[in-house]
């Protein structure tokens, strides 16, 4: 725990580099910031919230445009969902990596942003590793790792007053694949799947109680022009098989 606290000590302070130099010499990178709007929240198969909820991205990109730190921000309309998130990405020759500490207190979720004892905290530590191929066989592929915080295999307590008892990390990933099919008088769209295991080999995992398929549907977009601004906008179908359900996500970015 303590190299842990150490380790994400250290990560902070190197977040924390790049906007201080960028304040001394503004020429060298940039600041990006983005506004989404969506009817609802999909993630990796869930309905995070069906609610309307905006989301926040505001990050340093350094010159090259290779490598970005950032923070990510969403709440619900009617308050039932609030996230704070913040992530290291680096996007070059198809390749890309990237860690995230999501942090999800939505009501009724510990909501001690400090605390990451893995039985107490509502933080989860996830890395991905991507590729996306040429633009003659557009495919992207992904998987991505739970590697720390709550992804603890539980067993249920059957004394009165007495909580689950968690045993070790499962390691929880997602598996994820995306093509585009379609591109035709401004619309575009893309089918994918996403697949969920416990890397560790117990039977549940973070996405459901078993191995399976935990996403899959289609993505389509288009850029809508408002007067002189472009609006890209888009409808994301989802189907999870292992939750027995389906949602319809619309999404609009605003800047």
């Amino acid at each position: 725990m303590r190299l842990f606290k150490s380790t994400i000590l250290a990560v902070g302070m190197l977040s924390a580099f790049p906007f201080a130099q960028a304040q001394d010499t503004p020429a060298k990178g940039s600041i990006d910031m983005h506004l989404q709007v969506k009817n609802m929240h999909l993630w990796r198969g869930y309905a995070v919230t069906d609610a309307p909820m905006t989301a926040l991205d505001v990050a340093y990109v350094c010159p090259s445009k290779a490598f970005k730190i950032g923070v990510w921000g969403g709440e619900g309309f009617n308050g039932d969902y609030r996230e704070f998130d913040y992530y290291l990405a680096y996007n070059k020759s198809g390749f890309k990596f990237e860690v995230w500490d999501i942090f999800n207190f939505s009501p009724g979720l510990p909501s001690k942003l400090f605390d990451y004892d893995q039985k107490t905290t509502s933080h989860f530590i996830d890395v991905t590793l991507g590729y996306q191929f040429g633009k003659s066989f557009p495919l992207y592929l992904s998987a991505s790792t739970i590697i720390y915080g709550r992804d603890l295999e539980t067993t249920p307590s059957n004394l009165p007053g007495v909580g689950p008892q968690y045993g070790d990390n499962r390691y929880s990933t997602y598996a994820y694949a995306e093509y585009p099919v379609y591109s035709y008088n401004g619309y575009d769209m893309k089918l994918y799947l996403g697949g969920a295991f416990a890397l560790a080999g117990q039977t549940q995992n973070f996405y459901g109680s078993k191995s399976n398929i935990v996403a899959t549907g289609f993505v389509v977009s288009k850029n809508l022009t408002i007067g002189d601004y472009t609006v890209p906008v888009s409808a994301t179908a989802l189907w999870n098989p292992e939750l027995n359900s389906g949602n319809i996500q619309l999404a609009v970015n605003l800047f």
